[in-house]
């Protein structure tokens, strides 16, 4: 954050692939940079790390940004999206992480405004545009302001690739962990499909915008071809993403009604044993509460071998009872 209260903005020029100017800013002496820049049609700035939308609104004055697309940059809602008005388009994106330690997705929200000599990515915590582009070539860069846009995107897709497979790993582990009868399996189905829930709702919504934006594309014939299957590319991997998402919630959908399967069938076999025994029970208890009742014309009550006859009699008819339930499963 500078000294004035706007905040800190990293601005990199390019031409021709190859970067010629790197400085980080506040928002409001950029105008120099734009006014120097927009004469020259094959290069192009990169300006990351506005951490305060709220104080971009000098950024927007000097790229002459729409209304339309200057409402969508500063409205609230992180809905990912693709908002396209002429040769300027806005894109809002949810940059994922994923801890494995903790099981949580950590979401963030971008802002990609794109126009044609200019790509401005506004980041919650982002990066300097050196640390965007670390991986880019001159050749990633060489098309000027769509390559840029196409290359932060493809980086967020491999984002969500990333984290799709680390929570097909922990999905992996509730299985054995259902199958292991461990009785907290619930509990971590329930939170990993909050966190899938979460990747879904920032993938399903790009790719779906992204289906749209890769028309459009088509219908370019200007458009050079290593762009144009640069958007497909990024189209199969967020489509991918989502799909991985997708397929991770079935997962758990059919993962959890395993569990209650193996619950109920865990609380069947218990009162099969409770009933068991409950049964094998009775038998000394019957005979103990009627010769307990002490009538005087009851028989055997004075019979010398009334008393071992009646035990006997109930032992054996506990182990016949005991025997039949164990025969059949029940025990």
């Amino acid at each position: 954050m500078s000294q004035n209260g706007g905040p800190i903005i990293s601005v990199a020029s390019y031409r021709d692939g190859q970067k010629v100017r790197a400085q980080e800013r506040a928002s409001a002496p950029l105008a120099q940079i734009f006014d120097d820049i927009a004469a020259s049609s094959d290069s192009y700035v990169v300006v990351a790390d506005a951490r305060e939308i709220g104080h971009a609104g000098k950024l927007f004055a000097q790229l002459a940004l729409p209304e339309a697309l200057k409402r969508d940059v500063m409205a609230p809602s992180p809905r990912p999206r693709v908002d396209k008005l002429g040769d300027t388009s806005v894109t809002v994106v949810r940059p994922a992480s994923y801890s494995d330690e903790d099981e949580r997705i950590s979401l963030s929200t971008m802002h990609l405004v794109l126009t044609t000599n200019f790509l401005v990515v506004l980041h919650e915590g982002a990066s300097t545009a050196d640390g965007l582009f670390a991986a880019a070539t001159p050749d990633i860069l060489h098309y000027g302001t769509r390559s840029a846009y196409l290359h932060v995107l493809d980086r967020i897709a491999v984002d969500y690739l990333n984290v799709a497979e680390e929570l097909t790993t922990d999905v992996d582990e509730i299985e054995l962990q259902v199958f292991g009868g461990d009785m907290g399996a619930p509990e971590h189905i329930y939170r990993l499909g909050r966190e899938v829930l979460e990747l879904q709702r920032a993938v399903i919504p790009l790719a779906d915008s992204l289906e749209d934006l890769a028309g459009e594309v088509e219908m370019e014939d200007t458009l050079d071809e290593a762009l144009q299957l640069a958007v497909r590319h990024l189209q199969r991997k967020i489509q991918r993403s989502a799909d991985r998402a997708r397929e991770l919630q079935d997962q758990l959908a059919s993962i959890l009604q395993v569990n209650a399967a193996l619950i109920g069938q865990k609380q069947n076999e218990d009162m099969k044993k409770i009933s068991a025994w409950a049964a094998i029970l009775v038998v000394p208890t019957l005979v103990a509460g009627i010769y307990g009742m002490n009538f005087h014309n009851m028989p055997e009550l004075g019979w010398r071998f009334g008393y071992p006859l009646s035990l006997a009699l109930m032992a054996g008819l506990c182990l016949g009872l005991y025997a039949v339930f164990k025969r059949k499963n029940w025990l």
